[in-house]
């Protein structure tokens, strides 16, 4: 049961990077939530978890509500660039908005959007991440800071 659920969820939920925006409004992040617990459900075919929430549904089966998963994914790709420098823009986007002072150690960016479309950038989408992350753990390698990570993000 565990990798029939495993599989299904994936491809109904984790495969679906297009909605892995933080500025999405509630109500579609609400429908993502809903419709990867129906998945969560539908495999487990059991009557008892038809009367609990979303949240702890995701919790008993093991895996990551919508938000967590779009909080490790974003921490992945600042991993991706800022060690990677690819692409380019998104990198030097990154070290201009940084914060870097001898006092900081947790990851913090400044927004640069002037409209609400400008989130959709990379280095703003960032914002959310910040105080999440200490600054030391962009220097491991990338297999140890996706398991720190996890740790931080999916619990």
């Amino acid at each position: 049961l565990r990798l029939v659920t495993s599989n299904f969820y994936s491809i109904l939920f984790y495969n679906s990077e297009v909605w892995h925006l933080n500025t999405l409004n509630q109500s579609l992040k609400n429908s993502l939530l809903s419709i990867s617990a129906k998945a969560l459900k539908i495999c487990a075919k059991s009557p008892d978890l038809w009367l609990l929430s979303y949240p702890n549904l995701h919790e008993m089966a093991g895996r990551a509500i919508p938000e967590q998963m779009l909080s490790y994914k974003l921490a992945l790709q600042l991993y991706r660039t800022f060690n990677e420098g690819t692409p380019t823009q998104d990198w030097i986007n990154i070290n201009w908005n940084l914060h870097t002072s001898s006092r900081q150690t947790k990851f913090s960016v400044n927004k640069t959007n002037t409209y609400k479309i400008g989130m959709n950038i990379f280095s703003n989408r960032l914002n959310y991440l910040n105080g999440k992350i200490d600054l030391n753990l962009l220097n491991l390698s990338y297999q140890s800071y996706k398991v720190k990570c996890k740790k931080i993000f999916l619990g």
